[in-house]
């Protein structure tokens, strides 16, 4: 494949569908054994996000979000601008997230705001993390 065979910026035609975009040959990782750079892979990308994982009991609108995160990010190796999309939904699953589990710290007005935003339930998570069984740390 060379960078002429398709414009990586506009829709794909379909023969080359399953070449990597042409930008990922210009990232490399450092080795975490050797340190030498070496060039990042789609597998690099699948064992990266592979890593991460949810413990039992997050509710299933939250582990479909977070997997659609973790699925957009390994597909960037075919879609480079799908890295900031995969971002971007990190943090919407993050705020989701948060929103979801303090409901009665909402209620109660635990949380000052009527409509908290990602810092407020930052905020109150980080400061309660340390409560034991209780809080956003049973989540995350």
């Amino acid at each position: 494949m060379t960078q002429h065979d398709f414009d990586p910026e506009k829709l794909r035609p379909a023969e080359h569908i399953q070449e990597p975009d042409p930008r990922n040959a210009l990232i490399a990782w450092p080795d975490a054994a050797t340190g030498v750079l070496r060039p990042v892979k789609a597998t690099y990308l699948h064992d990266a996000v592979s890593a991460f994982s949810l413990r039992a009991g997050v509710p299933e609108d939250i582990v479909q979000h977070f997997e659609t995160v973790k699925n957009v990010y390994h597909y960037s190796w075919f879609v480079y601008r799908f890295q900031p999309v995969a971002e971007l939904h990190s943090l919407a699953c993050l705020g989701f997230t948060l929103r979801e589990r303090p409901t009665n710290e909402i209620r109660a007005g635990k949380i000052s705001d009527e409509r908290p935003g990602l810092h407020s339930l930052m905020k109150y998570a980080i400061e309660n993390q340390l409560v034991k069984n209780k809080g956003f740390a049973r989540w995350i």
